[in-house]
C-alpha cells in the first residue's frame, strides 16, 4: 500500500509517517483493509495489550497490604495491626497509594516522550514488541519477589513498560484508523482499559483470598503473551531501510530525554510524598519540586534551542490552540480517573470496611457506564463528526459525580454511593 492509498477524504487527516504504513499490495486499497479480517485482529490485538498496564494499576491495590506482610515490608508492617472496628487503618492506606504511584505512575509518565521518539525513528513494531517484553519482565520480578527492595524494583520495570504500551496503542490507532472513524475504534480500546482498571481491585481481592498474591502478577504473563503472539503475526509496518542502526541512535535525543525523566521524577516524588510521608512545607518536598519545574524549564530551552537536533517534544506542538486544548483536557480527565480507580478500593475498605472482593464488586457500577457511554459516545462522534458537545457534556457529568463525592461518609448506605457514583462515568 502506498502512501496515498492510507490519504483518505478528511481534511483533517495528515499524511503517516512511511513506518507506520501497514504492508498491503498495491491494489488493495485502505477501505478494504479497515473492513477485513487483519485490520479487526489488530484492534483486538491491542485492546489486549491496553489491558495489561490498566489492570495492573489496580490490581495490586487491594492485595498490596497482604504483599506488604508477607514480605515484612518494614516500616509499613506496623500499620497492619492498626485496626478500627474492622476497617484499616488510613495511615497505612495513604502510604499503600504513596507507593503506588511511586512505582507505576512514575516511570510510566517519565519515560513516555522517550518511547515516542524512539517509535518514530526505530518504527512502531519493535518499540511496542520491547515495551510489552520489559513490562513482563518486571511482573516476573515482582510476582517472584522475595522482600520489598525486588518488589518495587520489578514494578518499577513494569511501569517503565506499561508506559510504553499505554503511548505505542494510541500511535498506532492513530496511524490505522482516519479521524473520523477513530472515535468508535478508541471506544473499544478505552472499554479495554476501563475494564482493567475497574476490574483490577475485584481480581486482585478474589486472588489473596483464594490464592497466593503472587498470581496478582502471573496473571499478565500468558496474557502478555498472547499480546506479543497476535501482534507478532498480524500487525506489519515498513520501517526506514536507509538508515543504519548506529545513525538511527545518533537521531535519539538522549540529552532532551534525560533532563524530561529527572524533572519529572524530581515533581512526582514530592507530590506524591507532599502530605502523607513528610509535610508541605519541609524541604524534602519544596526543594525537588521546585528543581523538578526549572528542569522542566531547561527541557524547553533545550528543545527550542539549536543544540537540539531532533526534539523529543517539537515545539509546534502546541502552536495550534486545538492540540494544546486536547492536550489540556486529556491531562485533567487522566487526573480524574486514575484519581478515581486508585483511590475508591481505599474508601471501600478503609472507611467502609468492605473485603478485597467487595470493594471490587462495588467498583462495577462505573465499569458498566463507562463502557456503555464510551462506545456511545465514540460511535455518536463517528456519526456526527463533531466532539465538543460530547466534552461539555462528560466534563459536566464528571463535575456533578465528583461532587457528590461530598456527600459520602463512614455512614453512607449503598443506596447513595451507587446512585452517585456512576454519573462520573459518562
Amino acid at each position: 500500500m502506498t502512501t496515498e492509498d492510507r490519504v483518505i477524504d478528511d481534511p483533517l487527516r495528515v499524511e503517516e509517517p512511511k513506518h507506520a504504513i501497514v504492508e498491503e499490495p498495491a491494489t488493495v486499497r485502505k477501505t478494504s483493509f479497515e473492513n477485513g479480517w487483519r485490520y479487526w485482529a489488530v484492534i483486538a490485538a491491542l485492546s489486549v495489550v491496553a489491558l495489561l498496564p490498566a489492570m495492573e494499576g489496580t490490581v495490586v491495590s487491594t492485595a498490596l497490604p497482604t504483599i506488604v506482610q508477607d514480605l515484612h515490608g518494614g516500616e509499613l508492617a506496623p500499620y497492619m495491626a492498626k485496626r478500627d472496628k474492622g476497617r484499616l487503618a488510613t495511615g497505612f492506606w495513604n502510604r499503600i497509594e504513596s507507593n503506588q504511584l511511586t512505582e507505576i505512575i512514575l516511570p510510566s509518565t517519565a519515560f513516555q516522550p522517550l518511547y515516542g521518539q524512539t517509535a518514530n525513528i526505530f518504527g512502531r513494531r519493535s518499540v511496542i514488541l520491547f515495551a510489552i517484553s520489559f513490562f513482563m519482565l518486571g511482573t516476573g520480578l515482582s510476582g517472584g519477589a522475595n522482600s520489598m527492595t525486588m518488589l518495587i524494583a520489578g514494578r518499577t520495570i513494569q511501569g517503565i513498560g506499561g508506559g510504553g504500551v499505554t503511548m505505542l496503542v494510541d500511535l498506532i490507532i492513530c496511524d490505522l484508523v482516519p479521524l473520523r472513524k477513530r472515535g468508535s475504534v478508541m471506544g473499544i480500546i478505552f472499554a479495554a482499559v476501563t475494564v482493567g482498571t475497574a476490574l483490577g481491585p475485584f481480581l486482585g481481592g478474589i486472588i489473596v483470598e483464594t490464592t497466593t498474591w503472587r498470581w496478582v502478577f502471573y496473571l499478565n504473563l500468558p496474557i502478555g503473551a498472547v499480546a506479543i503472539i497476535l501482534l507478532v503475526a498480524f500487525l506489519h509496518v515498513k520501517s526506514e531501510k536507509e538508515s543504519t542502526l548506529m545513525e538511527k541512535l545518533k537521531r535519539v535525543d538522549l540529552a532532551g530525554n534525560a533532563i524530561f525523566i529527572l524533572a519529572t521524577t524530581s515533581i512526582l516524588i514530592a507530590l506524591t510524598n507532599g502530605g502523607t510521608r513528610y509535610s508541605w512545607s519541609t524541604r524534602r518536598i519544596l526543594l525537588p519540586l521546585i528543581a523538578g519545574f526549572i528542569g522542566l524549564g531547561l527541557f524547553y530551552l533545550f528543545e527550542v534551542s539549536k543544540l537540539c537536533i531532533e526534539p523529543t517534544l517539537p515545539p509546534q506542538l502546541f502552536a495550534n490552540r486545538i492540540s494544546t486544548a486536547a492536550f489540556v483536557l486529556t491531562f485533567i480527565h487522566t487526573l480524574l480517573l486514575y484519581w478515581e480507580t486508585f483511590f475508591l478500593p481505599v474508601y471501600f475498605q478503609a472507611v467502609l470496611g468492605s473485603t478485597p472482593a467487595r470493594s471490587g464488586i462495588q467498583i462495577l457500577p462505573t465499569v458498566i457506564v463507562l463502557m456503555v457511554f464510551g462506545a456511545i459516545g465514540g460511535g455518536a462522534m463517528q456519526k456526527t463528526g463533531r466532539y465538543r458537545p460530547f466534552h461539555h457534556a462528560g466534563f459536566a457529568l464528571m463535575t456533578i459525580g465528583f461532587g457528590t463525592f461530598t456527600l459520602l461518609d463512614d455512614r453512607s448506605s449503598l443506596t447513595v454511593w451507587e446512585t452517585t457514583y456512576p454519573s462520573k462515568g459518562y
